[in-house]
């Protein structure tokens, strides 16, 4: 309907400029930051078998509607392109839905692989603009 048209409408970009760093520089400069010595499939498999997994109760309708409750308004959504007012709008309609979503993902033990993205967004601090390590990167993820 109308609201859930106006919740959804793309909001106005302004102030964004572009940065003086190629798609390349950023991929070398994340790569080297986040190069791991050790396989992470090791170190998941390592905690796992240190601390085998219980299951997990379910997710109750008054727990999703808490948290999206506490949302905090007017932030970028993240890759879905669904704002945290979408949610707060209509929480008896997805306190149900996401109930059961997050239940059957306890269960499953498996994410969707979507949820595993984020849209990176460097934010300049100071120093030479051409230099990735003087950027903030905030990350914008799915809700």
């Amino acid at each position: 309907t109308v609201q859930v048209i106006y919740v959804l409408s793309v909001q106005r970009i302004s102030n964004y400029k572009v940065i003086p760093i190629s798609a390349e520089d950023w991929e070398n400069y994340y790569q080297c930051l986040f190069a791991s010595t050790e396989p992470v499939k090791k170190l998941f498999l390592d905690s796992v078998l240190i601390n085998p997994i219980t299951p997990w109760p379910s997710v109750s309708e008054k727990e999703i509607q808490s948290i999206i409750k506490s949302l905090k308004s007017n932030k970028a959504p993240g890759e879905d392109f669904l704002p945290a007012e979408l949610f707060k709008k209509f929480p008896s309609w997805w306190g149900p839905v996401l109930a059961g979503l997050f239940t059957h993902i306890n269960n499953t033990c498996h994410i969707p692989d979507g949820w595993k993205m984020a849209i990176v967004v460097p934010i300049y601090k100071k120093g030479n603009k051409k230099d990735p390590s003087n950027y903030r990167p905030i990350s914008r993820l799915t809700l």
